[in-house]
């Protein structure tokens, strides 16, 4: 039985359909039930979380942000309450790129992309340069005076 169910989640992986609940953004509408299992139907993007999802990705490519300033700036501009560690799972989640990864296998998929490649390998690398260069304090959740400045104003 774990076999067929293996083989059955590596199937519809491999014809680009995602299994599980799908990330910010996304909503599945379910089409028909069987017994106490929804069958899931058309995979619909949610437009106010769509433009959020959207400004996250934009903002933060440009590198000057942190992931609470951008939440404190999705909540102003678009009235979404995020928490920090969900703009953090958006910011490296690839699925908004157009890919999925399932037990660190890539499949790409067909449901419609919020962010471009482009963007989001640039998120990646601020990301990435932000912990590599010590400017950003996990702790904190805030970026460090950069020590080459200091003294000068």
């Amino acid at each position: 039985m774990s076999s067929e169910i293996k083989q059955w989640q590596r199937y519809k992986l491999e014809k680009g359909q995602w299994i599980g609940l799908f990330p910010y953004g996304y909503k599945s509408i379910v089409s028909e039930r069987f017994g106490k299992y929804n069958i899931p139907g058309e995979v619909v993007v949610i437009e106010e979380e769509k433009k959020a999802v959207e400004d996250i990705f934009l903002r933060y490519s440009q590198g000057n942000i942190s992931l609470k300033g951008l939440q404190s700036y999705i909540h102003e501009k678009h009235n979404v309450l995020l928490h920090c560690a969900t703009v953090h799972r958006i910011i490296v989640n690839a699925f908004y790129k157009g890919i999925m990864i399932w037990k660190g296998e890539q499949f790409p998929h067909y449901y419609p992309c919020l962010t471009t490649p482009e963007i989001f390998d640039l998120c990646q690398k601020v990301r990435e340069n932000n912990y590599r260069d010590g400017l950003y304090d996990p702790s904190t959740d805030s970026f460090k005076k950069n020590p080459a400045r200091k003294g000068k104003r």
